[in-house]
């Protein structure tokens, strides 16, 4: 399963860039949610993060990696994949891509998740979820 979302925002690529770290990674992962960072290594080939999630007997975490980084003059990427995923996913990699909005002075963040699920019969409530998280994502980055 896909989703892919661009959000635009009146900053520069290499203000962007800048601001990219754990403090904003702590911003984009709402508790409210029960979704806590534990680790965060940084934005680099081999990184790891770690999310715990949940509460109770129903906690679980969400490990991953990143596997790739780049940059050109008009855009910076990484993609990060999931190592240990929370039940029910079976796979996950999220391309997180910034590219300098040709139009003005702006960046355009580009979102592509690729995940599987363990069964088709989570496949729609799950995507329901992921998309609405992205979706409220989105509005945050915008009000950064």
């Amino acid at each position: 399963m896909n989703i892919n979302l661009i959000t635009n925002i009146a900053r520069p690529l290499d203000e962007i860039k800048d601001s990219l770290g754990e403090q904003l990674f702590r911003l984009l992962t709402p508790e409210k949610l029960h979704l806590k960072v534990s680790r965060f290594d940084g934005i680099y080939e081999n990184a790891s993060f770690e999310i715990k999630l949940g509460y109770g007997p129903l906690q679980g975490k969400w490990v991953g990696r990143i596997i790739e980084v780049g940059e050109s003059e008009n855009e910076y990427y990484f993609v990060d994949v999931g190592e240990s995923l929370p039940f029910p996913l079976k796979s996950w990699r999220h391309t997180h891509r910034f590219m300098k909005n040709l139009h003005g002075n702006s960046t355009d963040v580009i979102d592509q998740i690729e995940f599987t699920v363990q069964s088709s019969l989570f496949a729609p409530s799950t995507y329901a979820i992921l998309l609405a998280f992205f979706l409220w994502r989105q509005q945050k980055i915008k009000s950064l």
